[in-house]
């Protein structure tokens, strides 16, 4: 016995009927097209970011730090999906061009 709204036992899911491999063209998938638009975010946020120095890696954790949304390098680190020994690297550079000031926990 099957739930009122649930598919019916054997029914494909919508997402399969959707993607048919008959008429499948990978340029029109869904995950194509949202990497494109994050491809071409990414672009203009270099373009818009070279004239201060400055990379689209070497942004994100300012911005972070800018939201609060970190307090340790660990924190940090985990917010901008990077490894904390690489992040420490970046704040380096980052502190090194004068964008930022490290202080030790207490």
């Amino acid at each position: 016995m099957s739930r009122p709204g649930s598919p019916a036992p054997g029914a494909r899911p919508a997402a399969a009927r959707f993607y048919r491999g008959d008429r499948y063209a990978p340029d029109d998938s869904v995950s194509y097209l949202m990497r494109q638009v994050l491809n071409s975010v990414a672009q203009h946020t270099v373009r818009r970011l070279e004239p201060q120095g400055l990379t689209n890696a070497q942004w994100l954790p300012l911005f972070k730090l800018r939201l609060g949304a970190a307090r340790t390098v660990a924190e940090l680190a985990r917010e901008c999906e990077a490894d904390a020994g690489a992040m420490t690297r970046m704040l380096d550079r980052l502190e090194a061009k004068g964008l930022l000031r490290r202080s030790r926990s207490v």
